[in-house]
């Protein structure tokens, strides 16, 4: 009987410590069952989620910008204006020898060629003499026109140039218009006439049959001339 009781006694002990160990086992399994969820969820929200970012796109560099190419021609100097005015030639006595002596005359700026030299010409026919200056153009002589074109300058005078004096005095008159008519340039080539007739081999000037050639040029004349000193 006493057996029986400790069996059962046994028994009901067993069953009890079994029930309280899967009891427990339930219990804590259930707890941990539901804490695990949790913890993965409060990892999930509080962990920031990182998402995998685009491949960086490298931007090609641009040159630098180039400065301006400067200009490989140097920038041209124009050259000073020579400022040339018209110029009266007249005759000075020196040593002996007869000179050209020219004076320049006053011009408003800007006057075109030909009103230059015609103003020139007819200063110099209309005061041949000055103090210390002489002129072997006849008294009356008048410029009769002038034209400058590119063949030349083209002058006519009265026929009062071809009077008076002897060879050496028709020279040096010619020396003094063609002179005075290139004083602007003195390359220009000067087509001399008289009364509308041009001066040349053909026709002498005056009495004297004084040959010139025409056109005349400072370079011919004085090559030709060599009496009168320039």
């Amino acid at each position: 009987m006493k057996n029986s009781f400790m069996s059962s006694n046994r028994q009901g002990v067993f069953i009890g410590v079994v029930l309280l160990l899967l009891s427990g086992t339930g219990v804590g399994g259930w707890m941990v069952w539901r804490a695990r969820p949790h913890v993965a969820e409060l990892s999930r929200t509080s962990m920031p989620t990182v998402r995998p970012s685009a491949p960086s796109q490298v931007q090609p560099t641009s040159p630098p910008a180039k400065a301006p190419l400067q200009s490989q021609t140097a920038p041209s100097k124009s050259p000073s204006a020579i400022a040339r005015v018209p110029e009266v030639y007249r005759l000075r006595v020196e040593n002996n020898q007869v000179r050209l002596a020219p004076t320049r005359i006053a011009l408003a700026p800007g006057v075109p060629s030909n009103v230059a030299l015609t103003q020139a010409i007819d200063e110099l026919l209309a005061n041949g003499q000055t103090a210390d200056l002489n002129s072997t153009i006849p008294s009356g002589t008048r410029l009769l026109s002038l034209r400058v074109a590119s063949q030349g300058i083209y002058v006519d005078l009265s026929r009062e140039f071809t009077q008076g004096g002897g060879s050496e005095s028709m020279v040096d008159r010619v020396a003094q218009v063609l002179y005075t008519a290139t004083s602007l340039d003195p390359t220009a080539k000067v087509y001399l006439s008289v009364e509308g007739q041009l001066l040349d081999e053909n026709h002498p000037l005056g009495g004297e049959g004084v040959i010139l050639q025409s056109p005349l040029t400072r370079q011919q004349f004085a090559a030709e001339f060599k009496d009168i000193v320039h």
